[in-house]
């Protein structure tokens, strides 16, 4: 019951960002903004939510950002008319085949099940150009750590995931260039991966 209170609550775009900027947001764009290294190109951001602040989107990038929350969607657009905005998820991506410079995927996967999950992989690999960068940013189910599990508890993630168990489901299509873990609220994932070559 609570959850699903939580849930509807946060469900409120306003909400949402205000919340999202208590648990840590500022710190965790900050670095996942870093690790983009992106100075040119097309970023594309999948599950963006009410969109990647402006200021830490790379300079001279076009971005497109995408989620299945079409008030979250219409929230991004009021604040940013500039940016182009789409309904769409990650286990069908509306981009063509490697044409994305970096696909950003920030606080998304635990959302997801098992076969959306692979889904999203095979996405990501399909949609990043040869050498272009899946930058992933997600909080870390860890059984340790009680402020991250109280956060867990009223988080409409169902599927939270270990550190070992994002690495397993990336391997197989990727391969890992960075991999770092760090604790704000919750502990947090940030990696960068590139497509694996085929052979």
């Amino acid at each position: 019951m609570f959850r699903r209170l939580a849930g509807s609550i946060a469900a409120n775009p306003i909400v949402y960002d205000l919340i999202q900027k208590s648990v840590g947001a500022d710190v965790v764009n900050t670095r996942t903004a870093r690790a983009l290294a992106l100075d040119r190109g097309w970023l594309v951001d999948v599950g963006a939510g009410t969109g990647l602040s402006p200021s830490l989107q790379p300079v001279g990038s076009r971005y497109l950002a995408i989620d299945v929350d079409a008030r979250k969607l219409e929230r991004l657009r009021a604040k940013q008319p500039a940016v182009s905005a789409v309904f769409g998820d990650g286990a069908a991506i509306p981009v063509g085949d490697a044409s994305a410079d970096a696909l950003l995927v920030k606080a998304v996967l635990h959302h997801l099940d098992d076969g959306q999950l692979d889904s999203f992989v095979a996405e990501a690999a399909r949609v990043l150009k040869p050498g272009a960068s899946l930058v992933l940013s997600e909080p870390l189910w860890a059984r340790g750590h009680w402020l991250g599990r109280l956060l867990w508890a009223g988080d409409r993630g169902s599927y939270p995931r270990s550190e070992a168990q994002l690495r397993g489901a990336l391997e197989p299509r990727f391969q890992i260039r960075r991999w770092e873990t760090f604790a704000i609220l919750h502990r947090y994932l940030l990696a960068v991966a590139v497509p694996a070559t085929q052979g």
